[in-house]
């Protein structure tokens, strides 16, 4: 899982136009760290999760899950 994770992220950096050091800085890790994360050797944190929507408004279930959600307005 943490490999589909770590391409998920890979393919939202890339439709966002940022390179690997510009997402690790915002994430405030080493690049090191989120290479790895990309590379599914590390799993990303719920508070890193909650930075890539809050920045970038990225759903989290995507990079999770591969689940793109639809929000619904309920009366």
């Amino acid at each position: 899982m943490r490999i589909k994770t770590g391409k998920r992220m890979k393919l939202c950096r890339h439709g966002l136009g940022q390179d690997k050091r510009a997402i690790a800085d915002i994430l405030n890790a080493s690049l090191r760290t989120y290479e790895a994360m990309e590379k599914g050797n590390v799993e990303i944190t719920i508070s890193n999760l909650v930075i890539l929507e809050d920045r970038f408004a990225i759903i989290g279930c995507f990079i999770i899950a591969g689940l793109e959600t639809r929000y619904v307005a309920i009366l």
